[in-house]
């Protein structure tokens, strides 16, 4: 019993690692594992150790050394100091808690069955260790919450296993003396529950990222397919562009038609008319690149019909921009798609505001888009949310970082502010 309770601490150590202390250093994964291995077979010859004159400072010994060697397999992982005592001490929280828990369940019971279950040294192990790895599924679950998904099913799934597996164990009968028969198949049914217990978390786990594999497959197409929309449009402006060059052709003959007739008094109401429908149909902002003035400008009407109050502040040279058009109208295309999505969601009769600021200069691009926000917005909505909403703000980070710039956001106000500057290095030019 004590040999499969000693394999069992090892899968506990383990995942705990695993999830809590995050990335392993470049080191061989048998390795990794051998150094659990000899964790515990030292684990095993202190409780040996025969120089301590009673049980209490024997148990005090083999908690230092235990704290000592967890806190020495965190050395295998990339973290911080302050993290690592952290991961190591409520490690040994947990063991000690769930120590203390078996024991004081097992003398709340009658006096006869207490002092039998007390006695019997490895059925306590057994619960203890179960009950241990509850207790480290429910740190795991609070810890890992922002960074994989953790639907309700998973969670009974993952806890329902440890509090199965504890009834099962205290149903085995335990006897003050049982012969070798009941011995092998207590053996055999400890055997079996705990590897149940190892079997179905690792399988859990793997259902868990196909599930999230799946959930980024979708999330990449919908992205995709929102980028090509967005660079859909840029073709669209430019089209626009051709047709008010050609509008304003016929816009010109039909002056120049009221001159030689000598019909003056058309000139003016056809004027108005003309310049009302190039406002209402064509671009607002005229910067000479086609991404800023396509988006703005597409950006301002939605606004306008939102009721949505849309400001800018754009001193921009088109020959200093340092990113390609492409990565442009991601970055560009996902803030203002952020930003008006952000006012949409706030309650009339709030005010709701866009501001866009875009400068240019021989050091950088710097793009600044400030919006109206939710009175107690969330900044940590999960990584379902992330998964389901976050890919957009991810494009903008990994293109920003290809050509070295920055990205920050922050919520100050009542309102959102994202900023992206960009460095401007000779040669970079779109």
């Amino acid at each position: 019993m004590y040999f499969i309770c000693s394999i069992f601490d090892i899968f506990l150590l383990y995942i705990y690692l695993q999830q809590v202390m995050g990335n392993r250093k470049e080191i061989p994964f048998p390795l990794y594992v051998l150094a659990f291995a000899g964790d515990e077979i030292i684990l095993t010859l202190c409780s040996f150790v025969p120089f301590f004159s009673s049980e209490t400072l024997q148990n005090n010994f083999i908690l230092i050394v235990s704290t000592l060697l967890t806190f020495a397999l965190t050395l295998l992982h990339e973290s911080t100091f302050r993290h690592r005592v952290f991961v190591t001490v409520s490690f040994q929280v947990c063991a000690s808690l769930s120590e203390l828990v078996i024991i004081v369940v097992f003398s709340s019971l009658p006096h006869s069955l207490s002092a039998l279950l007390l006695s019997n040294i490895s059925y306590g192990a057994l619960c203890s260790k179960i009950l241990m790895f509850l207790f480290i599924n429910i740190i795991m679950l609070f810890f890992r919450r922002t960074k994989t998904i953790r639907s309700a099913n998973y969670t009974a799934l993952i806890l329902l296993m440890p509090i199965l597996s504890l009834i099962l164990i205290l149903a085995i009968p335990v006897q003050e003396k049982p012969d070798i028969t009941r011995t092998i198949i207590n053996f055999i049914v400890a055997a079996g529950i705990l590897s149940a217990n190892i079997v179905n978390y690792f399988l859990l786990q793997n259902i868990l990222k196909i599930h999230e594999m799946h959930q980024t497959e979708d999330n990449l197409k919908k992205q995709i397919k929102y980028q090509t929309s967005k660079y859909q449009q840029l073709s669209t402006a430019y089209q626009d562009t051709r047709r008010l060059i050609h509008d304003t052709k016929k816009h010109f003959f039909y002056i120049k038609n009221c001159v030689d007739t000598h019909k003056y008094e058309d000139i003016s109401p056809y004027l108005q008319d003309s310049i009302a429908n190039m406002e209402n149909t064509f671009i607002r902002v005229n910067t000479g690149n086609l991404v800023i003035d396509s988006f703005i400008s597409n950006y301002m009407s939605l606004s306008r019909h939102e009721g949505i109050q849309f400001k800018t502040d754009i001193q921009i040279s088109p020959n200093t921009i340092p990113i390609k058009d492409y990565d442009l109208s991601i970055i560009l295309g996902n803030l203002l798609d952020n930003a008006f999505s952000s006012c949409r969601s706030v309650p009339h009769p709030k005010p709701r505001q866009i501001s866009v600021e875009l400068f240019s200069s021989t050091k950088e691009l710097l793009i600044h888009i400030e919006n109206s926000a939710e009175d107690n917005p969330s900044t940590d909505k999960g990584e379902l949310e992330l998964l389901n909403h976050g890919y957009g703000t991810k494009n903008i980070e990994a293109i920003t970082i290809q050509y070295n710039g920055i990205y920050s956001h922050y919520i100050k106000n009542e309102s959102y502010h994202a900023i992206v500057s960009i460095p401007i290095i000779s040669g970079t030019f779109s």
